[in-house]
């Protein structure tokens, strides 16, 4: 059972995640779908970092109060997940020399995030 500042965290950071993709998605959906929109275009596309902010806000705060060892968790799945995604970038773009779909940003930035979260988890099992 989850102790539950931790269900807290879990909720916050979901909720910010959901905002993100949820606000990336309604954005795409406007910003493709009404050319007539002309400039405005380019704030309705740029909306989708309100939420990035408050996911990164909320993580920096996390990391501001947690202890010495939740710290040391952090930096080792920050490190574990920049050398996953090193590698997975590398490969696709290997891939997208042979014809491979080149990837929107968005797509990498979610997936950083659950590469991340993947980490962190880890890390939190590994010293339950």
């Amino acid at each position: 059972m989850l102790r539950p500042e931790v269900r807290r965290a879990m909720m916050i950071q979901g909720s910010w995640t959901f905002a993100y993709v949820a606000v990336m998605i309604a954005a795409v959906y406007v910003a493709i779908g009404y050319p007539q929109l002309g400039n405005w275009r380019t704030p309705i596309m740029l909306l989708p970092l309100i939420p990035a902010f408050g996911i990164l806000r909320f993580t920096i705060a996390q990391f501001r109060s947690s202890d010495e060892m939740m710290r040391k968790n952090q930096l080792i799945a920050v490190a574990w997940a920049f050398g996953i995604l090193q590698f997975l970038m590398i490969t696709w773009c290997l891939l997208e020399v042979v014809g491979w779909a080149r990837l929107p940003m968005w797509t990498i930035f979610t997936a950083a995030q659950m590469v991340w979260i993947a980490c962190i988890w880890t890390q939190v099992l590994r010293y339950r």
